[in-house]
């Protein structure tokens, strides 16, 4: 009987060993790839509607309207010289470009050309108060031009705007010169909240040179708790198809703009057999450029393997810190710069076997740069990032049972293009998505690049294709429309891209995915249906697969 058992572990065990990259099976790492989703949603939580001011002012442009040129006169004013005063903002590159005051002859024209040049200057610097005065000739009849640059002078808020303070959001504003950039911030900042939908008036203050800023939200019924709840069939299989999602987000809990959300997921059927659950949680809050966010998930899964019927276990937990950094912006471009640091852990077991490969505990240095550019057909972003596995924090150590590498180092690309378009005075969307991953090392499985996931090619369901490198394009073009009072959205996709594995006869991996279905939305309600269907290109003897995907979400 021993030896019949050492058998069927060995036999169990043998297509686990094989391939710990290039995964065919839909038996194990289920649960790494919920915690794979669940990064990816804290992660769009954190970017989510962080941009919405350069959306907003794209299309406004500071520029000073020059009146006509005939309207000043062109004779000698009673003056013999010309003087700049109060400039503090502009560096002498700015006003080296200033065009030349003729010194025999100085004309109303010169003069206001000047006013304008220096006003365009400040603007062009996000100062959007300044203004230049004319000071009274002194003894010399030298006409003297002042800047007054301007101050904020104080930052209010309506009675009905839930703040208790604003100097985290605005902490260098006070007596400086107003800058339109670090108000555009300071709104973003704001209005990542679904409970506000702040804008601000800029008042005359107190003092000559001083201006009020008024903060107004004009979402004044939206409620700061948010509880969602969703029924989909995107879960795998053996683990569990059905799944339950369930959701809680709290805006502004300390009154200084922050955010906390938790969300739970588990699957609906089969749950005497097999689970599938996932919980994770995110709290951020921001401070003028900065935003620093704590976030943490964890998923459980347990399937019976198809031949032996063994019982398999896995489960994997993660929890870190990150740091965002806004570098610059104007109204057409941001750069973003995040570094994190995670500790992530996995458990696989198959009775009563831990491999070595697929029982880690990492510690991952993220750190990733961010552009968001406003085009005249669209917008485009795009992200570079790398990934370096510490040994620290208790982290596992590379030694000779081990294929896989801890202390990785990996290179990721993304790109994202979305721009309208109209077709017999219909509009359109087109969205064009591209991600890569590179490395040199043998990755953990937590740390592949999953093509056939729900996020990267569509139409993939039983059979899973993960490795260290690989790249995909997905492509969806969509038909935003409404009917009476639901929003409806068609929508179509295709998708390829490709896994390298240097290890496998047939090193690259090829596949197609396609999806065609529509997304619905009806106040609290909210839904979408699609069919799948994916290829694989490089193998054909594979099997291709189809799926129909539904899920339906209420939010409160």
């Amino acid at each position: 009987m021993t030896l019949r058992f050492k058998h069927k572990v060995y036999y169990t065990l043998l297509p686990l060993l094989a391939l710990p990259h290039l995964t065919h099976a839909e038996t194990n790492n289920q649960h790494e790839q919920s915690l794979r989703n669940s990064e990816r949603e804290i992660n769009q939580q954190i970017e989510r509607n962080r941009y919405q001011q350069l959306l907003k002012t794209s299309q406004q442009t500071s520029t000073f309207t020059e009146p006509e040129t005939d309207s000043f006169s062109q004779a000698c004013l009673p003056v013999n010289g010309l003087q700049l005063t109060g400039i503090h903002l502009l560096d002498e590159k700015d006003l080296a470009t200033l065009t030349p005051i003729p010194e025999n002859c100085i004309s109303d024209a010169n003069v206001n050309r000047l006013i304008r040049e220096l006003t365009q200057r400040y603007l062009d610097r996000g100062y959007i108060t300044a203004r230049m005065v004319f000071a009274p000739l002194d003894e010399n009849r030298t006409l003297r031009l002042h800047a007054v640059e301007g101050t904020v002078e104080s930052i209010e808020f309506e009675q009905h705007t839930a703040l208790s303070s604003v100097q985290n959001i605005f902490p260098s504003m006070l007596g400086k010169p107003l800058n339109i950039r670090e108000l555009d911030q300071g709104l973003d900042q704001l209005n990542r909240l679904p409970s506000q939908q702040i804008s601000v008036d800029i008042l005359p203050g107190k003092q000559f040179d001083g201006s009020t800023l008024v903060l107004k939200n004009h979402a004044l019924t939206q409620s700061p708790f948010r509880f969602y709840t969703s029924v989909d069939n995107h879960g795998k299989k053996n683990s569990g198809r059905l799944i339950g999602r369930a959701g809680f987000s709290w805006d502004n809990l300390t009154k200084h703009a922050d955010f906390l959300s938790l969300h739970h997921s588990q699957n609906l059927d089969h749950r005497s057999s097999r689970y599938n659950r996932s919980y994770s949680g995110l709290y951020f809050i921001p401070y003028g450029y900065w935003t620093f966010s704590a976030f943490a998930a964890r998923s459980d899964s347990a399937v019976s393997l198809p031949v032996s019927g063994a019982k398999y276990y896995g489960s994997s937990r993660q929890f870190g810190l990150r740091l965002d950094r806004v570098l610059s912006r104007n109204q057409f471009h941001i750069n973003t710069l995040s570094l994190s640091l995670s500790r992530k852990q996995n458990s696989n077991v198959l009775l009563d076997y831990r491999n070595p490969d697929q029982n880690l505990r990492l510690t991952v240095l993220d750190l990733s740069f961010d552009h968001l550019r406003i085009l005249d057909n669209g917008t485009l972003s795009l992200n570079l990032g790398m990934q370096q596995g510490l040994a620290l924090f208790g982290a596992s150590r590379s030694n000779k049972q081990r294929i896989t590498e801890p202390q990785f180092t990996k290179f990721g690309l993304s790109a994202s293009w979305q721009y309208p378009f109209s077709i017999l005075d219909r509009q359109f969307q087109l969205q064009h998505r591209f991600a890569a991953q590179y490395s040199n090392d043998r990755l953990p499985s937590m740390e592949t690049f999953d093509l056939t996931d729900n996020s990267a090619l569509r139409g993939f369901d039983r059979i899973s294709l993960s490795s260290d490198n690989g790249w995909y394009l997905r492509n969806t073009l969509s038909y935003p429309a409404t009917y009476k009072t639901v929003n409806l959205t068609p929508f179509i996709g295709l998708d390829t891209g490709r896994l390298f594995n240097r290890n496998a006869p047939n090193a690259w991996q090829s596949a197609v995915g396609t999806s065609f279905g529509i997304h619905l939305s009806y106040r609290q309600l909210s839904g979408s249906f699609s069919f799948d269907r994916g290829w694989f290109v490089s193998s054909p003897e594979r099997q291709n697969e189809s799926q129909f995907l539904g899920k339906i979400t209420i939010t409160f």
